[in-house]
């Protein structure tokens, strides 16, 4: 199945009453493990990585693993940036592959966190239009 976006597997989990696990992996026997146990219950999942794993693996290598291992699995599998802070790790995992994305801008004023967010939002259009993946 591969890659699918993050609301593509909300949607279905809302529309169908079922909740979605999402598993922070840094490495790839954490990934394996997630994804045998979602393939086991024949549910969708969201694997997720955080800028601390980033900096711990690479943002290309973590990205490559995920797209690999998720390909001819039979479920859906979202890969998500976890509460990304740093405008440049948000950039390159959109660039990189990530379906979902999230900016966690929380700890700047109001105006701030919206015109960061406003950013993030700006670039992923620029690179994928309105249907794009992250």
């Amino acid at each position: 199945m591969g890659l699918v976006t993050l609301e593509d597997v909300l949607s279905k989990a809302d529309s169908g009453g079922y909740a979605v696990g999402a598993f922070n992996f840094s490495n790839l026997e954490y990934l394996t493990g997630a994804l045998e146990a979602a393939v086991e219950l024949d549910s969708p999942i969201i694997v997720q990585t955080t800028e601390g794993a980033i900096k711990y693996a690479g943002l290309n290598l973590l990205a490559a693993l995920a797209r690999t291992a998720a390909a001819g699995l039979s479920i859906p599998v979202a890969l998500h940036l976890d509460h990304g802070k740093d405008i440049n790790i948000i950039r390159g995992a959109i660039e990189a592959g990530y379906t979902s994305v999230m900016i966690d801008a929380s700890d700047k004023p109001l105006a701030e966190n919206l015109a960061a967010t406003r950013e993030v939002v700006k670039f992923k259009m620029e690179l994928f239009g309105s249907a794009g993946k992250a």
